[in-house]
């Protein structure tokens, strides 16, 4: 599976929009399926950028549990924050 950025970036805004204290079962998220989310997970887990485990149901199915962006993991996001807001502004052309 190749890295989704656009996946990244919505999973570190959805994460971040979290309370304090609250935890996220992850699953799908919209114009994403269940594998890309769990794939994309791991690889922040293994960056560091957030603080996350699998658990396993009872069915033997892996659910990630999510509960909070390290802050790494906050750097990262306002990082793609800036590229994205810089990338919109408009370049003049000098004549």
């Amino acid at each position: 599976m190749k890295r989704d950025w656009g996946l990244i970036r919505d999973l570190l805004e959805h994460l971040e929009s979290l309370g304090f204290g609250q935890h996220w079962e992850a699953r799908e998220l919209p114009g994403h399926c269940r594998e890309a989310v769990a794939y994309h997970l791991q690889l922040l887990n293994q960056a560091q950028l957030l603080c996350g485990s699998v658990q396993h149901s009872w069915t033997g199915q892996e659910q990630w549990v999510v509960h909070h962006l390290t802050l790494a993991g906050h750097d990262l996001l306002d990082r793609l924050r800036q590229e994205s807001a810089a990338a919109a502004v408009p370049v003049r052309k000098s004549a």
